[in-house]
């Protein structure tokens, strides 16, 4: 696990982002971007893994939201390009979907309209490195995912 950045918010709290890695049981490595969110005296937050958190602008906006459908996102490392799959319970067939990627430091680092329920994302221009993805419908997230960039 490495912690890539990190900032005390407006109410006194820590927000740290970093990046883990772990295998599934088929081998593939799986990328975990982390935030972890700690009390005015330092000390984690106790269901802090239930609660899912937004960044925006290198963490200097973190707010919390309800758990958010998940994103399936493949290949996963990707190199060139990757495909998003949006949720069932999501899509509507209407084009009021925007996909935002995310890098470790709360950067938006793409933005685009998604007008298909499985778009491709091309990803050959960006650096490497993990990336949190989240759908956005009238700018309000309604799922999230990650994916990592080599």
């Amino acid at each position: 696990m490495q912690f890539i950045d990190m900032c005390e918010m407006d109410d006194g709290r820590i927000a740290a982002t970093g990046i883990a890695y772990d295998k599934n049981d088929q081998g593939w490595i799986n990328p975990n971007i982390l935030l972890v969110v700690l009390d005015e005296n330092g000390c984690l937050e106790l269901g802090c893994d239930q609660t899912h958190y937004y960044l925006t602008s290198g963490v200097k906006t973190v707010f919390s939201l309800p758990p958010l459908p998940f994103l399936h996102v493949w290949p996963n490392p990707a190199a060139e390009a990757f495909r998003v799959q949006v949720p069932g319970s999501v899509w509507t067939g209407k084009n009021d979907l925007t996909l935002a990627a995310y890098d470790v430091q709360g950067r938006e680092t793409y933005n685009t309209m998604v007008s298909e329920e499985q778009p491709t994302v091309d990803a050959s221009k960006w650096p490497a490195g993990a990336y949190q993805l989240v759908l956005l419908r009238q700018g309000i997230p309604v799922a999230g995912g990650r994916v990592v960039v080599e």
